[in-house]
């Protein structure tokens, strides 16, 4: 079993249990930072398991905060850990505002609730999602010895019948800002400079009982306290959404059709949700059948919807088109020593090999997220053999046969191949130490060879000389 970090080296490594499995491995470093590591088992062969992702736990505090007042003591804005939330803590401890920082760059800007213009001094802190807290920084609000440092008193403001419009009365000439409950700002208006009436038409009427907060700024960026004000409840008159359609694509991919509600336009959405198709379903029966102007033949997927008179829009009905494409041609290629085949294919779809005869040597399943495989042949292809590599997807579908030729590997003949004919001696002893001395003799030949060995002896020492 080993460890990998993120950067493909190994940070430990152990045998499993011989019987259970079972392993235990401990780093020569703790990782307590959400780190990433793969985890995988290789065989004694050599055969490496798909890698198991796991993450650290985060025992790690975010860095110290940056933090600074603007010049009117209204924000506070620096840099903390991504995705980190920052809080304001006055001088008794009490949280005067938080924000959630940039999840890419870990910028933030905090408005407070109530400027600070007299040279307080705040601490800041980042927490993240695990609970670390952050070592605090220290901001201090800027001194504005003169001036306007009141705030605007707290406007009036009330929606009209329609939620389209909200009016009141603030603070003369002051800035009149209305936020949602996402404090995001749905419109803003200066007040009357003498009477301080104002009105501010919303580009959306709020029909739905929502709550927005209107505050008034005046010139020197005192910020009133908010007023909060309810839009009224205006029911259409339909409201009810249409049932969820029923649907089904035709065996050809090209007609979508079912049963929605009676009279209601039914339209068909592509994974993009760009609309492919769209008819109003039969007024009585609901009955509809929409004719795509492009079959879908690879199992795209396509969402089905009825919207009725009023404008209410049903629960989208999945489908998927039918399977008729046939994958792509894969790729293959031959290891050097002829034992595995390997490529890349459809996702998820099944590589066959098959030899000059058509009959399938092997077969494996192609990588669900890259379509990357290799096969283990059961007998190496070592002379030059050409086979067929096909995928087949789940549908069935066979792509067009790809052709590879093995590699071809020539091995040095033993000398058991070469045959010796000897004459002299005829003892048998002689015979023997003549073979063996012309098995001494003989480089191992490229071929079966056949020689004449003559033997002649002084002192009883073999000689040999070779004929043919």
């Amino acid at each position: 079993v080993s460890v990998k970090n993120a950067s493909a080296v190994e940070l430990g490594t152990i045998v499993a249990n011989a019987t259970t499995g079972a392993y235990s491995i401990t780093l020569v470093t703790a990782l307590i930072n959400t780190e990433t590591v793969n985890v995988t088992a290789k065989d004694a062969a050599g055969n490496i398991s798909v890698a198991r992702v796991i993450v650290a736990p985060d025992l790690t505090a975010p860095l110290q905060p940056t933090a600074v007042f603007n010049t009117a003591g209204t924000t506070i804005t620096g840099t903390a850990e991504k995705g980190s939330r920052i809080n304001v803590y006055n001088a008794a401890n009490v949280n005067i505002g938080n924000i959630k920082t940039s999840t890419s760059t870990g910028i933030y800007t905090l408005t407070l609730a109530t400027p600070l213009t007299h040279g307080e001094v705040v601490r800041v802190a980042a927490n993240d999602a695990a609970g670390n807290i952050s070592p605090s920084a220290s901001a201090t609000a800027p001194l504005i010895a003169s001036g306007d440092v009141t705030p605007p008193t707290q406007p009036t403001a009330a929606f009209n019948s329609t939620g389209k419009i909200i009016s009141g009365v603030a603070e003369a000439g002051s800035t009149v800002s209305v936020k949602n409950a996402s404090a995001i700002e749905i419109g803003t208006i200066v007040a009357h400079a003498t009477t301080g009436a104002y009105s501010i038409t919303l580009a959306t009427a709020l029909i739905n009982k929502e709550v927005v907060n209107v505050t008034a700024k005046d010139a020197a960026g005192n910020m009133s306290v908010a007023k909060s004000v309810t839009a009224p409840l205006i029911l259409p008159t339909d409201v009810t959404a249409p049932t969820q359609p029923t649907a089904a694509f035709n065996t050809a991919g090209k007609i979508i059709s079912g049963i929605a509600e009676a009279g209601s336009t039914v339209s068909a959405k592509n994974a993009s949700i760009v609309e492919v198709g769209s008819i109003i379903a039969n007024a009585t029966t609901g009955a509809y059948a929409i004719t795509l102007p492009t079959a879908l033949i690879n199992s795209e997927t396509i969402n089905v919807t009825a919207k009725d008179a009023a404008g209410n829009i049903s629960v989208a009905r999945t489908i998927v088109a039918p399977d008729l494409t046939a994958p792509l041609q894969p790729t293959a290629a031959f290891n050097t020593a002829g034992t595995t085949v390997t490529g890349n294919a459809e996702k998820s779809s099944r590589v066959h090999v098959y030899n000059a005869a058509n009959v399938s040597i092997g077969n494996i399943k192609a990588s669900s997220s890259t379509g990357n495989y290799s096969i283990t042949l059961a007998t190496p292809l070592t002379h030059g053999e050409t086979v067929k590599v096909i995928a087949n997807d789940a549908a069935g579908n066979l792509s067009v046969a790809k052709t590879i030729t093995a590699p071809v590997l020539t091995t040095a003949t033993a000398a058991s191949i070469m045959t010796v004919k000897m004459s002299a001696p005829s003892s048998t002893t002689a015979q023997a130490d003549a073979l063996i001395q012309a098995m001494a003799t003989f480089a191992p030949p490229t071929a079966t060879q056949t020689k004449t060995l003559i033997g002649y002896y002084d002192n009883n020492q073999p000689m040999l000389v070779s004929h043919g």
